[in-house]
C-alpha cells in the first residue's frame, strides 16, 4: 500500500508537463473566448442570451479542471490503481453523475441569472409578467434538483420504489387538500399557454368588471378597473369564463366626418381624394384593407365627406389617439389649402316687405 516517493519522482515526466500546459493554456484560450462570446452576446441586449452565457463560465471552467484531473489520474494510473481497486465500481458511476451535476449547474445558474436580472431591472422601470417569470425560474430550479436526485439515485441503484410511494400518497392528499389552489396553477399555466390576453390590454370578465391587464401569474391575475381599484380574479375563474379582450383586434377602426361650405363643392372631390392618399400612405395603415375618403352626403348646412381609415393590429390605444389627432390636423390643412372652410349650422331668414313700404 505503500507508494515510493522515487516512483512519484519518476512521474514527473514530460507527459505530466505536457498536459498540464495544454491544461493552462486551455484555460486562458477559453476565457479569451468567453469574454469575446459575451461581448457579441451584448449586441443582442436579451436577458435570456447573456444569462446563457453568464451560465457557461463557471461549468466551462469545470470541464476543463476535470478533464485535466482525468489525464492526470491517467498517467499515474499504475501507481494508484492498488488504493483505488476497492472503489472501482464506484468510480464508473461519476461519469454520469457528474454529467448530470454539470447540466443540473448550468441550468440552475442560467435560472438564476434571469432572475437576478429581472430583480435588477424592475427596480428602475417595470417588466412585462416579471412576478410569473421569477416564479417559473424558482418552479425550474425545484424540479431540475428533483431530477438531479432522481439520476444519483438511478445511479447508485437506491431503489426509489420505497422512497416515491410514499412521496405518490402525500402528493394525492396534498393534491385533494389543495385542488383550489390546483386548479388555479394550472388555469394559470392555460392562461400563459393559450394567451388569450397579456399584460397591457383591455378585457372584460364580467358584466361591470373590465380593466386593464396588470399583472399575469400562477394562481391570479391583477385587473385594474376604471376607478383605480385592482381586481385579482383567480386563474381558474379565467379557465372557464369567457374574456372579450377589447386590446385584441385584426385592426382598429377610424372614421371622420368632415362638412365644408356649399360655395367648395368644386374643390371636395380634390380635398377628399388628398386625405385618401394621405391615410393609405400613412405608416399605421393596414395595407390589407381598403381606406377611403368620399363625399358621402348633401346636410343641410354642408357637404358631408366621410374619411374611413384602417390600421394595423399591432398599435395601442395611445397611437391610435395619436393618428386621430393627425388626420383632424391633416383635415384642416388640406381644407384650408383648397381655399375652402368648414360648414357651420346657419339660417336664412327671407322678409318678406309689407305694403306700407
Amino acid at each position: 500500500m505503500n507508494i515510493n516517493i522515487f516512483e512519484l519522482q519518476s512521474l514527473l515526466s514530460p507527459g505530466l508537463l505536457s498536459v498540464t500546459a495544454s491544461f493552462v493554456i486551455l484555460m486562458l484560450a477559453y476565457t479569451v473566448a468567453w469574454r469575446r462570446a459575451f461581448s457579441h452576446a451584448s449586441e443582442f441586449q436579451t436577458i435570456w442570451f447573456s444569462s446563457f452565457m453568464y451560465a457557461l463560465r463557471f461549468p466551462g471552467y469545470l470541464t476543463i479542471i476535470v478533464v485535466w484531473l482525468y489525464q492526470v489520474l491517467h498517467i499515474f494510473s499504475e501507481p494508484l490503481l492498488k488504493l483505488f481497486d476497492q472503489f472501482g465500481s464506484i468510480l464508473k458511476l461519476m461519469l454520469p453523475v457528474s454529467f448530470s451535476l454539470l447540466i443540473f449547474i448550468i441550468f440552475n445558474k442560467f435560472l438564476s441569472n434571469i432572475q437576478a436580472q429581472i430583480v435588477r431591472i424592475e427596480k428602475n422601470q417595470p417588466f412585462p409578467n416579471s412576478a410569473a417569470l421569477i416564479t417559473a425560474c424558482k418552479l425550474g430550479r425545484l424540479v431540475s434538483g428533483l431530477v438531479f436526485l432522481i439520476v444519483v439515485l438511478y445511479a447508485f441503484e437506491i431503489p426509489m420504489g420505497q422512497i416515491l410511494a410514499p412521496t405518490a400518497v402525500g402528493a394525492l392528499a396534498l393534491s385533494f387538500a389543495s385542488k383550489d389552489v390546483l386548479s388555479n396553477v394550472f388555469g394559470g399555466i392555460m392562461v400563459m399557454c393559450d394567451r388569450p390576453f397579456v399584460v397591457g390590454d383591455y378585457v372584460s370578465i364580467r358584466p361591470g368588471e373590465e380593466g386593464t391587464v396588470r399583472y399575469v401569474g400562477w394562481r391570479v391575475t391583477e385587473i385594474q378597473l376604471q376607478n383605480g381599484r385592482i381586481l385579482h380574479v383567480p386563474n381558474g375563474l379565467l379557465a372557464t369564463t369567457i374574456v372579450t379582450n377589447y386590446s385584441e383586434k385584426a385592426h382598429w377602426f377610424v372614421q371622420k366626418e368632415v362638412g365644408i361650405r356649399y360655395q367648395d363643392i368644386s374643390v371636395a372631390k380634390s380635398i377628399s381624394e388628398e386625405l385618401e392618399a394621405w391615410v393609405i400612405n400613412h405608416k399605421l395603415a393596414n395595407k390589407r384593407r381598403a381606406h377611403f375618403a368620399r363625399v358621402y352626403h348633401l346636410g343641410d348646412s354642408s357637404i358631408v365627406m366621410r374619411v374611413r381609415a384602417y390600421l394595423k393590429s399591432s398599435i395601442n390605444t395611445k397611437e391610435w389617439y395619436q393618428f386621430n389627432e393627425e388626420l383632424v390636423f391633416k383635415v384642416n390643412d388640406v381644407v384650408k389649402k383648397h381655399g375652402a372652410d368648414f360648414a357651420f349650422p346657419s339660417r336664412t331668414v327671407y322678409m318678406d316687405k309689407g305694403d306700407d313700404e
